[in-house]
């Protein structure tokens, strides 16, 4: 850690299978490591963000591994969010409301949407439901770009080739090589969303096919999953 940041100069970490590693060794070693030795550029200490994978949807299992005090600023991938999406996301018996209330966003202070914990994701180098992208992968990435966070899109630049069942194939158009679905939401995660400095969430309407909310008198959201012609997608409306 500590090599990486005075060397590298790595911005921050993804920890890998952090449930195999006591949760007593990040609090009392890699934090030590991280908050001693990381520096801005103005020469100010910092603590760099780290977030670690613990594949669990229980929130019990995943706060050990969320310390944000000003010490540390570690948090975990959204699991819980994660396997929310998978389950009810184009399922007719499905609820889209549970997007709203399942997520590691309440691990530190029951906030389901201030963006204070977890890392948002749709998909992932992971196979099977772990990393696989639920259906309606748009309604999903338009979800975890509207609100508070950290939101990961995640691309395969095929660093191995092709061919191979892993890691997995990713978002093709990341990076807007071809259509700009992921890219419009990338901006209005910068422009709307993360840069304003407000946290006044507001739940407009939730039920198993709709949900629509409004963030900072900013942006109003709405999203659908009913998979059917004319309703199925995803709005957006920026507030003057």
């Amino acid at each position: 850690t500590q090599w990486m940041l005075e060397d590298i100069g790595a911005d921050g970490f993804r920890l890998d299978a952090v449930k195999h590693t006591p949760a007593g060794w990040f609090t009392n070693i890699y934090d030590v490591a991280a908050f001693e030795r990381a520096y801005d550029f103005w020469g100010r200490r910092v603590t760099p963000f780290s977030f670690g994978e613990l594949i669990s949807g229980s929130n019990d299992e995943l706060i050990p591994y969320h310390r944000k005090d000003g010490f540390g600023n570690r948090t975990v991938l959204d699991f819980p969010l994660k396997f929310a999406m998978n389950a009810n996301l184009g399922n007719p018996s499905g609820s889209l409301a549970s997007l709203l209330t399942t997520t590691a966003d309440t691990l530190d202070d029951g906030l389901a949407q201030n963006g204070s914990a977890g890392v948002l994701f749709v998909q992932s180098h992971d196979n099977g439901p772990i990393g696989d992208p639920p259906p309606l992968d748009n309604v999903a990435y338009a979800h975890i770009m509207s609100r508070k966070g950290y939101p990961i899109v995640y691309y395969n630049a095929l660093e191995f080739g092709e061919g191979r069942d892993f890691p997995n194939r990713g978002r093709g158009d990341a990076l807007g090589n071809f259509g700009d679905i992921i890219t419009t939401l990338v901006d209005i995660n910068n422009n709307f969303v993360n840069r304003r400095s407000g946290n006044d969430y507001r739940n407009l309407w939730a039920d198993s096919d709709y949900v629509a909310y409004e963030l900072d008198n900013t942006l109003v959201v709405v999203l659908s999953d009913r998979n059917d012609q004319g309703t199925n997608g995803l709005g957006w409306e920026e507030r003057p």
